[in-house]
């Protein structure tokens, strides 16, 4: 069985990325959605269910991260958990899984690199940088996605 926690952003998306793969090798999954938004999973079990998916196949758990979360990342029948959200909860969750010694596959508050190759014009690469670190300013959640570590490689030296 493979425990799927998922955050408020993108909840269907994130949470599809993994599952075609568990579904489509025959396991079944637990899904604990962000308790933001739960709903998106909800609908998601309704048309499993109209589609025929049989029962127990793609189950949900909702509540609070800190306490339902741990509790499913450290249940024994779990064999893999996949978690999309912040450090402090990967931190919890992992070593609640590494107890079950459950595979683990995490999303945690990410580092958005941009590189700028030099044959890229350089107004452009910052214009497109700004608008990563600034498009979810106003976000009162962290911007895991915004751009964070601006990288240019050096250039290729050739020894003769």
């Amino acid at each position: 069985m493979v425990a799927n926690c998922t955050p408020f952003n993108h909840p269907l998306m994130i949470l599809c990325k993994s599952l075609a793969v568990v579904l489509a090798t025959g396991c079944t999954t637990v899904v604990k959605p962000s308790e933001y938004t739960p709903l998106t999973t909800l609908k998601l079990a309704q048309i499993f269910t109209e589609a025929g998916l049989p029962p127990g196949v793609f189950n949900i758990v909702l509540g609070l991260g800190a306490s339902t979360g741990k509790a499913l990342a450290e249940h024994r029948d779990i064999n893999k958990l996949v978690l999309t959200g912040g450090t402090e909860a990967g931190r919890i969750a992992g070593s609640a899984a590494a107890k079950v010694f459950a595979h683990q596959t995490m999303e945690l508050g990410g580092k958005t690199p941009v590189t700028v190759f030099e044959d890229f014009d350089v107004e452009r690469a910052v214009n497109y940088a700004a608008f990563g670190v600034f498009r979810r300013a106003s976000s009162r959640f962290r911007p895991c996605r915004a751009t964070r570590r601006p990288r240019q490689p050096r250039p290729r030296t050739w020894i003769s």
